[in-house]
């Protein structure tokens, strides 16, 4: 049945489905380059992670995700935590450093560029004891994982302090930003893994 109209209006119509699935398999339904597949978000206020070494250590702040689709990127955005460092000596230049980290289907974590990057962070150039510095965390990435679908891909954030003469590194600290007006709690932190098709 078609419904003409002699105006020249094209035909409108509803197209409701449930599911829309692979004729053979059910994740092989073709997506353009570049559409958003599925969006996994880890929503936290969990307390702080003290990083009082020069090597990088895992906080508690992740997200997981498994792929629909091969070959798919996967777009990271960490977002909320309380950044924070202060100095124990007189030297300056000083800080704390954080980068993602993956995991594989449980193959162990390592840094998501197979380099030591540090995504963002926080620096002070001061001479003066006890001096410390808060900064809202602000993190993301395009990885390109390896994978098998059926396999979990698993994100942590890490953390360390900038070099020796730093005092203790801290990822969503408590007191300063977070304890305003005496409430002294946790940041919200929204860590998202955002697949895009490749």
């Amino acid at each position: 049945f078609y419904n003409y109209n002699p105006h020249g209006d094209c035909p409108m119509s509803t197209l409701s489905v449930d599911t829309i699935q692979g004729k053979t398999t059910a994740n092989t339904v073709a997506m353009p380059s570049g559409s958003v597949v599925q969006v996994v978000a880890s929503q936290t206020t969990l307390g702080s992670t003290t990083m009082n070494s020069n090597s990088y250590v895992a906080t508690g702040t992740a997200v997981s995700i498994t792929p629909k689709l091969a070959s798919s990127k996967i777009y990271l955005d960490c977002r909320g935590a309380i950044m924070h460092h202060n100095a124990y000596s007189t030297v300056q230049n000083y800080g704390s450093m954080f980068s993602f980290y993956r995991d594989v289907n449980g193959s162990g974590y390592a840094d998501v560029t197979g380099e030591t990057r540090t995504f963002t962070g926080t620096y002070k150039n001061s001479a003066a004891i006890h001096q410390w510095e808060d900064v809202v965390a602000s993190m993301h990435y395009l990885d390109t994982p390896s994978y098998s679908l059926g396999q979990t891909v698993n994100y942590k954030i890490y953390g360390r302090r900038a070099q020796n003469n730093s005092g203790n590194g801290y990822w969503n600290h408590t007191g300063g930003i977070s304890g305003a007006n005496g409430a002294n709690v946790p940041q919200m932190i929204i860590f998202t893994a955002t697949e895009i098709a490749g």
